[in-house]
């Protein structure tokens, strides 16, 4: 068993600051130490009493040395720590060695410091009895700060729904998420550690090399796609965006990649795109079907109307014939020839060639339909405004006549087709003119704005209105909403939504029975 040494012994002992040539330190210099040290040397009793307090507590502390001996350390100690800070000093003087606990200081400002201690008791005589205690203490807030930013980053990181990995610029992971865990099918344990190639079939790493070569170069990579085959062999879209990792000193030392997982996202494109091209092929065959139901039908109807003009030559023939042959004819006879040739016969030719012509208005009104999504539209800025005065003027004669009042509220700039703008506007206001209440005096609102992507203008009237039950036939070709006493085949706004499509908007109409109609276009500020 060793014995303590004897004073004298320890006196005797050799220096090993003096066998190494270092000159040991005596004390003065540990004052010297002590007076410009930032960390706070101390002294104190067994029970906590200050005996000695280095300088540096006027910046730690904010008070003079001067004023904390004679006191306790429990005075500036927060007192949620306090219980522990006391077992430490308990620990401290059962131990031989040193000892570090962290805890949280109080100033008298009430400002709360985060301190670390290193602590270790005095035992100045043979008998080993601790007489006090010595200590170091530094002010570790900041140091405590960066560590809970770091502990919540990675607590974010941890917790995040999207795949975060950090590695190294080999290739090496550092660090694999819950949320990589859950897409890519490897475990933490199973990834951190191994190289990406480890991981990912030889077969999809052909742009690895790339996203190494722009890290090294401190380049970011963003919405990279890639195939993923996942441990189980499910496949996946994915898309990456990768940044490098820098040091303090801004030199590149990893890379950190984010995954989100695009998989459903790329089978709704292709769907879409399928889709796409589905109603391509479909709106192609359409319109054949209504160029050959059209060319189809407009031979029989020529050749309809036609044959009533022959049948009209011939009764004039007919009608002659008549006249000689009446002497000879009885009283019922004549009557009977007399009415047919001049009242049933004209009467049903003007049938005939009147349903002719309507039928031949509407195959008309059927190419004219099927031939706007085939012409070329050229888009540029457009006055809204101009183009409205244009149209108002082509309704001068009938506005004047009805007295209608027509306001016209600052108008914007828009983005299209001249002629489909132009037919827009004036399908739209001509109906607002011609559904006007006679009732009360017409009256007619413009106005619209634009907006970061689209551009709004809309028509507003105080006519008839439309009845709830018939706003399903506002859009629909051949099909009338409202009076019937207006002309028309129908067509008009079916032709204004169809435009409005290929310009990226649509039209919507929100109307009242017996008190109005607003029909609100919008059009994309980027048709393409």
């Amino acid at each position: 068993m060793n014995q303590p040494k004897s004073p004298e012994q320890t006196r005797q002992s050799p220096d090993p600051a003096a066998s190494h040539g270092v000159k040991p330190l005596n004390a003065e210099d540990y004052s010297l130490y002590a007076e410009y040290a930032t960390d706070i040397l101390s002294r104190h009793t067994l029970d906590g009493v200050f005996l000695y307090i280095s300088p540096s507590c006027r910046t730690q502390f904010h008070c003079e040395p001067e004023a904390l001996i004679g006191h306790k350390f429990d005075e500036f100690i927060y007192p949620d720590d306090l219980e522990s800070f006391r077992r430490y000093i308990e620990e401290i003087q059962r131990s031989s060695s040193e000892m570090t606990i962290s805890f949280r200081g109080l100033r008298k400002d009430g400002t709360i410091l985060w301190l670390e201690t290193v602590g270790k008791v005095l035992h100045p005589d043979q008998t080993g009895r601790a007489s006090e205690i010595i200590a170091v203490t530094r002010n570790i807030t900041e140091r405590r700060k960066v560590d809970e930013a770091k502990a919540l980053l990675a607590a974010i990181v941890e917790s995040s729904d999207d795949s975060i990995i950090s590695s190294t610029l080999e290739g090496h992971i550092i660090s694999w998420n819950t949320g990589a865990e859950h897409l890519l099918g490897y475990s933490r344990e199973e990834a951190v550690g191994k190289h990406i190639t480890q991981l990912v079939p030889s077969s999809q790493m052909d742009k690895l090399p790339y996203i190494l070569e722009q890290l090294k170069d401190g380049k970011h990579i963003e919405r990279m796609e890639v195939i993923f085959q996942r441990r189980d062999g499910v496949r996946k879209a994915i898309l990456l965006t990768v940044s490098p990792i820098k040091d303090s000193v801004g030199q590149i030392i990893g890379a950190s990649t984010i995954a989100y997982d695009i998989t459903e996202i790329k089978k709704a494109e292709e769907r879409l795109e399928r889709y796409a091209v589905e109603l391509e092929r479909a709106n192609e065959e359409v319109k054949q079907f209504a160029y050959i139901v059209s060319h189809d039908l407009r031979a029989p109807l020529i050749n309809l109307k036609g044959f009533a003009a022959e049948l009209r030559s011939a009764l004039d023939v007919l009608d002659s014939a008549f006249l000689e042959a009446m002497p000879h004819l009885s009283k019922d006879s004549r009557q009977s020839a007399e009415m047919s040739l001049k009242e049933d016969i004209p009467e049903s030719l003007d049938y005939i060639d009147s349903s002719a012509s309507r039928m031949d208005y509407f195959v008309n009104a059927v190419l004219r339909l099927s031939r706007l999504g085939r012409r070329e539209m050229i888009f540029e800025p457009l006055n809204l405004e101009s183009i409205v005065n244009s149209v108002q003027k082509g309704l001068a004669h009938q506005i004047e006549e009805k007295q209608i009042k027509i306001t016209v509220n600052p108008l914007p700039e828009v983005m299209g087709d001249r002629t489909s703008i132009e037919q827009i506007v004036a399908n739209i206001l001509t109906n607002a003119v011609l559904y006007l209440d006679p009732a009360r005096p017409g009256r007619i609102e413009i106005g619209g704005e634009k907006l970061d992507d689209e551009t709004i203008f809309y028509i507003r009237d105080n006519g008839c209105g439309i009845a709830e039950e018939d706003m399903s036939k506002v859009f629909a070709p051949f099909r009338r909403a409202g009076r019937y006493d207006v002309k028309g085949e129908g067509l008009g706004l079916a032709y204004a939504q169809t435009l409005a499509y290929r310009h990226g908007g649509s039209i919507r109409c929100k109307s009242t029975k017996n008190e109005g109609t607003t029909f609100t276009v919008t059009l994309s500020n980027h048709p393409e």
